[in-house]
């Protein structure tokens, strides 16, 4: 089923327009060098898009953004989701509307709101976060969330690209949820919820898309582990990665 999926996300960027951008232009096409909103532009960009096979469980999952704007101000939509290919159910599906504006080059403060189509019960929160470059090629990105039922997540990324040959990319990236209390309907515990941290390996062909490789592993912490052991669900999982990052 993983290679299948794979097969079909190729054939599909390999016919994509030609004027998607190629994957290393991604941050370029970011940077709008004018430093204000006269020069305006947008970028789409797929992260991840990729096939995760653990144990027995095989999953799909996105992670797409996209924005609309200048240097200073942007509009910017995020997407992440999980499929279960194993159990043909969505686990995991949200959405984000943020307006954006920078307080550095190329790095900025967000805010809006987001939807959470699954799991159930669903929420909407309001969103605080920021997103850019930092030093080193480091890029970072954060949120706090603040449910309508009042709960209260925080979501970190950092990431970094690290070019091997003129094709091959090196992408080593962590990512942290933790939260303010308890929310037992949603079997998350207080504290350090997960951690995950992956490694993908890149390849850009026909300067329109990047098939990668890659592993990664996530470990479920403190109540939320309690709360997937009473489950007899695993905390641990070591996954591998197939899938592909465009950007147009």
């Amino acid at each position: 089923m993983a290679v299948k999926t794979l097969a079909a996300l190729v054939v599909i960027a390999c016919v994509l327009p030609t004027y998607a951008l190629p994957v290393s232009a991604l941050a370029a096409n970011a940077q709008v060098s004018d430093t204000s909103d006269v020069q305006k532009s947008y970028l789409i960009a797929l992260d991840r898009f990729e096939v995760q096979a653990a144990d027995q469980e095989e999953t799909a999952l996105w992670d797409v953004e996209a924005w609309a704007g200048g240097a200073s101000n942007r509009l910017w939509l995020k997407s992440e989701g999980e499929y279960s290919l194993t159990d043909s159910a969505y686990e995991q599906v949200d959405v984000q509307a943020l307006v954006a504006h920078a307080v550095l080059p190329d790095f900025f403060i967000q805010a809006g709101v987001r939807r959470d189509i699954q799991p159930t019960p669903h929420r909407t929160h309001a969103v605080l976060g920021f997103e850019g470059d930092a030093a080193y090629g480091f890029e970072l990105e954060g949120a706090v969330f603040v449910s309508h039922k009042g709960g209260v997540t925080l979501n970190f990324e950092i990431e970094n690209e690290i070019p091997l040959t003129e094709h091959l990319l090196l992408l080593p990236r962590i990512e942290i949820d933790l939260a303010t209390e308890t929310m037992g309907e949603l079997e998350i515990g207080k504290g350090m919820t997960e951690f995950e941290a992956g490694l993908r390996l890149h390849y850009e062909i026909h300067d329109r898309f990047a098939p990668y490789i890659g592993v990664t592993w996530t470990r479920l912490m403190g109540d939320t582990a309690d709360f997937a052991r009473d489950d007899d669900e695993d905390v641990d999982t070591l996954a591998f990665v197939m899938g592909v990052r465009m950007a147009y």
